[in-house]
């Protein structure tokens, strides 16, 4: 019986992460945290008052994951709730018969299926549901250099008052949950940076989502992913980071006029339950050497007088890189962004969901999120 007691107690004093209750509690996380960091010859500095976000779940895991592209399904289902009643035309088929278009070309193959909608003046080309993709090969796996659902309205996005945000929201929401229920909304941008085509004083609303994976989310962010990668792999890669899985709507008073969902991703399978984490003092020591520099390197041109980073929320969900030694598969792992805003002499850099940087959870490894791992 003693013997048992002193093992509670030594696992107490040195595992309590592992009796934590939460993972709040596991990575021992404040709610705020202000701090301020700086490059060695001063030049660079980071300034912190951030909010730290943690899922209300009681760990985190790992999961395998595979790209996939959009069936048919998606598409008819799409038009359905898009068009309503309306008319329409599939450009492959002439008629209101579905059909994907499938290609065979030098870098692999493609598929894609259109609608337009049509008015009493014909076909409104202007206005147009897409799903498509194009797919190679890279190290004997299926790549997919494009892969998007769209919905594009050109008229769209310059009419009236759309109403309150929530009103605009609903709209978004019951779109998307009908088509892609694990995608949950995110968050609005504030700044509407990314609409295309607004008047002076036109309100529209950009609504983001992200993948809930069992309470968490993949934390959505401004980088695309394997961009530089995506552009110069022909010949000189083994395998690719897989682009991040992005999904907004935009709303104005007529409903919606824009939508894209890129490089959707499979179902996540659990292949490591409960994964040990790094206390956010531990992440926070990594964050305090490398942040400054991340933006450091401008310190060489003399014309820099203000290199400055703002860390404004920090935030702790699933993140997808490349699976080592087995092309065409990823994982979603558990990872720190740090969000904010940056100042290089004059210009603000102030994009949605900017992270400056990006931690690993589990091991405090830095991760580019431009490239992707």
């Amino acid at each position: 019986m003693k013997r048992m007691l002193m093992i509670v107690l030594i696992c107490t004093l040195l595992c309590p992460a592992a009796l934590a209750d939460t993972l709040q509690e596991q990575v021992n996380a404040p709610e705020h945290i202000n701090d301020e960091f700086q490059s060695p010859s001063g030049k660079t500095r980071v300034y912190v008052d951030a909010d730290v976000l943690v899922p209300d779940v009681p760990y985190l895991s790992v999961y395998g994951v595979t790209p996939r592209v959009f069936i048919m399904e998606e598409a008819a289902k799409g038009v359905e709730m898009h068009f309503a009643d309306g008319a329409w035309i599939d450009a492959n088929s002439g008629t209101t018969e579905l059909v994907m278009d499938r290609q065979s070309g030098d870098r692999g193959v493609a598929g894609g299926v259109t609608v337009f909608p049509v008015t009493e003046d014909g076909v409104d080309s202007l206005h147009w549901l897409y799903a498509g993709y194009e797919q190679t090969s890279v190290a004997g796996a299926d790549y997919y250099t494009y892969n998007i659902f769209e919905i594009c309205n050109e008229h769209g996005g310059r009419g009236g008052d759309p109403g309150d945000e929530a009103t605009a929201r609903a709209v978004a929401d019951a779109f998307v949950q009908a088509l892609w229920p694990d995608m949950v909304y995110y968050g609005t941008d504030p700044k509407q940076s990314g609409l295309p085509n607004l008047l002076s004083g036109q309100t529209c609303y950009r609504f983001h989502y992200a993948r809930l994976v069992d309470g968490v989310l993949v934390t959505p962010v401004f980088q695309d992913g394997a961009y530089e990668m995506l552009l110069n792999w022909e010949g000189r890669v083994f395998s690719l980071p897989l682009p991040y899985e992005k999904l907004y709507v935009d709303v104005d008073e007529d409903g919606i006029f824009g939508l894209r969902y890129e490089y959707p991703i499979s179902e996540p399978v659990l292949e490591t339950e409960n994964v040990t984490l790094l206390s956010f003092s531990e992440i926070w020591q990594i964050a305090e050497q490398v942040a400054p520099m991340t933006i450091m390197y401008n310190e060489q041109y003399e014309a820099v007088v203000d290199n400055t980073l703002f860390i404004e929320r920090v935030e702790l969900g699933y993140m997808c890189v490349p699976k080592m030694d087995e092309p065409g598969h990823y994982q979603l792992i558990p990872v720190w962004d740090f969000f904010g805003r940056r100042i290089l002499n004059d210009q603000l850099y102030d994009q949605y969901n900017n992270a400056l940087l990006t931690i690993n959870a589990m091991d405090g490894t830095v991760i580019d999120r431009q490239y992707g791992y």
